[in-house]
């Protein structure tokens, strides 16, 4: 099981990135099949034109009905080998977005980026402000808030695995766009540049000190000077894709940029899982940390009805008695 995996993992980090295709009939074939994705989820919808679309993205979104005035924007990220439909279905997010009051951005990678359709968020060219896939996604951003009325205070971001990856990349490089991250097994902004470095830092992770960490997404934008994205990181302990030290190296690089120190304020449990929560001077909360106790790589989910209950069973959907994106919804503050 080990080998495959590593076999698999390697695939993916040597995939190569950005290989936008010669062949005009494969690309049709890929339209055809993301007609058919929109067909069978009734619940996205998919959007053509907003922007040239610097890192050839795909674009889908929810709508609530009836459709909600000054509502926060949510971007979901959906992780390696996935698409935005399949994991709109396992995190139930559309649910929470018709519930609350919710509008919701799917970004999705397109094969002809990147063969397991895994987010770049090892490739500098792509992380950069107003380049290449975090600039799709910056365009993206803006198209729904001509098209729609999105509080612009409220604009979030949570994923998975490379869609993890890429929160941080977001969070870091575009502090002014977003109130908050979610960051569901990643690795922090800027331990990679390529993919062989992505390779590593999956399977061993990278050490620094906050300081480094906080260095490096500064650089990308330095003349700011405000706040950076409350961040919440959620990773299974068990995990054997992503290595779970990657959930400190964040939780480092992320108190450093809000200036405060990696040393838990709070340490306590939530739904039975270690939970800590580090504050700033202020006292605010800004960075939150969530171990899912016995699971793999993958989402929480916890199925049932109750309010704090839901999500799907699936590829990457671990039932842990804790349902990730509700809960993310209530430490970002959106839901009491």
């Amino acid at each position: 099981m080990k080998f495959s995996l590593s076999i698999f993992v390697i695939l993916f980090a040597l995939s190569g990135y950005n290989m936008v295709s010669a062949n005009n009939s494969s690309g049709a074939t890929e339209e055809y099949m993301n007609d058919l994705d929109g067909q069978r989820d009734s619940g996205l919808v998919r959007v053509k034109d907003f922007g040239d679309n610097p890192g050839n993205l795909e674009m889908y979104k929810f709508i609530p009905v009836p459709e909600p005035k000054n509502a926060p924007l949510i971007v979901v990220l959906h992780g390696t080998t996935q698409n935005s439909h399949g994991y709109a279905c396992i995190s139930e997010w559309n649910k929470l977005a018709q519930r609350y009051g919710l509008i919701l951005l799917y970004p999705e990678q397109r094969k002809r980026n990147n063969p397991y359709k895994a987010f770049s968020w090892f490739s500098s060219s792509n992380c950069q402000r107003f380049r290449g896939e975090s600039g799709s996604v910056m365009q993206m951003i803006d198209k729904m808030k001509s098209d729609h009325l999105i509080d612009s205070k409220k604009v979030f971001v949570t994923g998975l695995s490379s869609g993890g990856c890429f929160t941080a990349a977001l969070c870091a490089v575009y502090p002014d766009i977003f109130a908050g991250g979610a960051i569901i097994a990643g690795i922090p902004f800027g331990a990679a540049t390529n993919p062989i470095e992505g390779f590593n830092a999956m399977l061993f992770g990278v050490t620094r000190d906050p300081e480094e960490w906080a260095k490096i997404a500064k650089n990308e934008y330095p003349e700011y000077c405000g706040k950076y994205p409350k961040m919440i990181v959620l990773h299974g302990n068990k995990d054997c894709v992503v290595d779970f030290g990657n959930m400190r190296e964040i939780m480092k690089q992320f108190t450093a940029l809000h200036n405060t120190d990696s040393v838990p304020d709070v340490t306590g449990e939530l739904k039975g899982h270690p939970h800590n929560i580090y504050k700033n001077s202020s006292g605010e909360s800004v960075v939150e940390t969530i171990e899912i106790l016995n699971m793999g790589h993958g989402i929480a989910i916890d199925p049932g009805d109750a309010a704090d209950q839901g999500g799907n069973s699936g590829a990457f959907a671990i039932s842990a008695n804790l349902y990730s994106s509700y809960y993310f919804l209530k430490l970002w503050g959106l839901i009491e």
